[in-house]
């Protein structure tokens, strides 16, 4: 399933991200409802996985949240081992648009959406902050132990999508 991820744009991914802001944090769960603040969102691994539309199934489907309770998804221990379709980068002045930035100590981690400004201190992210907070687009500092992480099949140009609340088909036309 990794090499069958669909391509998306840097403009997709931040359509995506932008429409889960304002969605509730929550521990587990990689769906929300696009554009209703206050919603059960996801938490911050879930929310990357779906703005980077990296389910582990390709039966996933966004917006109704039937599979929205996988076990076995990715965590910021994936993401910062590079366990999934995405790679690492050699340094965080390499960084794009729709790129994120992640942390893991072996026990804990997080992970953040690059949504752009200065990537070696305070950039510009989209985040699932933790509990009791909406998903949120925020210039914040983030320490050197955030390491950058790049999607497999991302475009820098082309067809920008217009409807971040269609339902993925796994890179098939429907």
């Amino acid at each position: 399933a990794d090499a069958a991820i669909p391509s998306l744009t840097r403009a997709e991914i931040i359509s995506r991200a932008e429409s889960g802001l304002g969605s509730m944090y929550t521990w587990g769960k990689e769906s929300w409802i696009p554009d209703v603040h206050g919603d059960a969102g996801p938490d911050c691994s879930g929310y990357a996985l779906k703005c980077w539309e990296v389910p582990r199934s390709l039966l996933y489907q966004e917006e109704d949240g039937v599979n929205a309770t996988l076990s076995a998804r990715y965590t910021s221990y994936e993401f910062y081992n590079c366990l999934g379709p995405w790679s690492s980068l050699s340094s965080r002045s390499l960084l794009r648009e729709g790129d994120i930035l992640v942390k893991n100590n072996g026990r804990s981690g997080h992970v953040v959406i690059y949504a752009g400004g200065d990537n070696w201190n305070s950039p510009i992210i989209y985040e699932a902050p933790g509990t009791g907070l909406a998903v949120r687009r925020v210039s914040r500092y983030l320490g050197s132990e955030y390491q950058p992480r790049r999607r497999y099949s991302v475009i820098d140009s082309g067809i920008v999508l217009d409807n971040p609340t269609a339902k993925s088909t796994g890179g098939q036309d429907v």
